[in-house]
């Protein structure tokens, strides 16, 4: 197996549970990453093209800015976060973000738009904040082989507030141009440990 993460090969990857479930071939031994971090380590190589451009990373993760200082020189990363204090901007709520409309090129979604109480606040907030030409990449957990998107009551044991399936491509094609989904299991080389059917989302303002 292969980390394009960190570049780390071995013979595997570190088996994790979550109290439901065993997940198999799992965390990296050397950076920690996991499925979605090493699938989107191949989205961003091939979605961050153009050099000196500004990317905003919600609730950014260190892997993924080790990745991104390695990989992007010029690329001028800001990181922002509703909790953490150790970010460019801390306090942002992005259901009602401080930036000016057409502030960033890119902006960077990982496994965030869950936690969030009005998702479709966040997904306005997102394309309001990208200039024209710019690409929001997201990612977010679900059962894509489903179609409908689950609320729940209260937030589950993980603090989020909704399962997701497709119909969450519907609600981003209301404050985007165009959205293309891609299965970062099926575009990843299979010795990334990427899972199948792990999907992310690139939403377009024209």
């Amino acid at each position: 197996m292969s980390c394009p993460c960190c570049g780390y090969t071995g013979s595997g990857f570190i088996a994790t549970s979550n109290g439901k479930r065993i997940t198999y071939q799992s965390k990296c031994p050397d950076c920690d990453s996991r499925s979605r971090h090493r699938g989107l380590s191949v989205v961003l190589e091939n979605q961050l093209k153009n050099q000196n451009l500004d990317l905003l990373f919600f609730a950014p993760e260190f892997v993924l800015i080790k990745f991104l200082e390695a990989k992007k020189e010029k690329l001028n990363v800001k990181t922002t976060d509703y909790y953490s204090y150790d970010v460019d901007f801390p306090e942002e709520d992005i259901q009602e973000l401080s930036f000016s409309d057409n502030s960033f090129d890119y902006v960077l979604c990982n496994h965030v738009i869950e936690h969030v109480p009005q998702d479709n606040l966040a997904f306005k907030e997102l394309s309001r904040i990208l200039k024209i030409g710019g690409k929001a990449i997201i990612t977010i957990p679900g059962d894509y082989h489903l179609n409908e998107i689950v609320e729940f009551k209260k937030t589950d044991s993980n603090g989020h507030f909704r399962h997701y399936g497709l119909d969450v491509i519907k609600k981003m094609e209301l404050y985007f141009n165009k959205v293309e989904t891609f299965d970062m299991g099926a575009i990843a080389n299979p010795k990334f440990g990427v899972r199948k059917n792990d999907l992310a989302f690139i939403c377009y303002k024209f």
